[in-house]
């Protein structure tokens, strides 16, 4: 696919109000932030994902990496 994918598009939306469940969404949340990146698919993330241990775990550390990032913006997003 990376020839058909050069970016990711990571968007992370936090509900401040609690809403847990679907049904009581509109009960229950007053205010949505929304953040969204346009991410770089860099040459080192693509390759036989299955096969190559050296690709599979440096895409493993990118995601996790992403996530940590992710639970910073959370956290900010709660907060401001």
């Amino acid at each position: 696919m990376g020839e058909i994918i050069n970016r990711v598009l990571d968007v992370t939306i936090v509900y401040q109000g609690g809403a847990r469940a679907f049904r009581r969404f509109s009960v229950n949340v007053r205010k949505i932030k929304v953040s969204m990146w346009s991410l770089p698919v860099n040459p080192e993330l693509l390759g036989d994902y299955t096969n190559n241990e050296h690709l599979r775990k440096g895409l493993q550390r990118w995601l996790n990496n992403l996530w940590e990032e992710k639970n910073r913006c959370i956290e900010e997003l709660m907060t401001s």
